[in-house]
């Protein structure tokens, strides 16, 4: 029971922080410029990265908050720095 609790709690202060909100759109937005940049689409990035299509479609929406294994993978396939996805 405690541990629902603590994951409400989580969920919570990562849902008040705004400044998270406008870094995951801002990265999505840029995942999706470079890709269509480079020519390709939600499918072709989605099979370099070696995940289904669906994940990438989710963050280029700014639905899901990625892990820097996946920010890794796609700066890597769209060939650009890490950080240029965040700018």
């Amino acid at each position: 029971m405690r541990h629902i609790f603590y994951c409400i709690f989580c969920i919570l202060l990562w849902l008040m922080n705004p400044q998270d909100e406008i870094t995951i759109k801002k990265f999505g937005v840029n995942v999706k410029l470079y890709r269509k940049q480079k020519g390709l689409t939600i499918l072709q990035l989605a099979e370099i990265c070696l995940v289904d299509y669906t994940t990438i479609s989710r963050i280029e929406r700014a639905l899901v908050n990625t892990t820097v294994t996946m920010v890794a993978r796609i700066a890597n396939a769209l060939e650009v720095e890490e950080t240029k996805l965040f700018n």
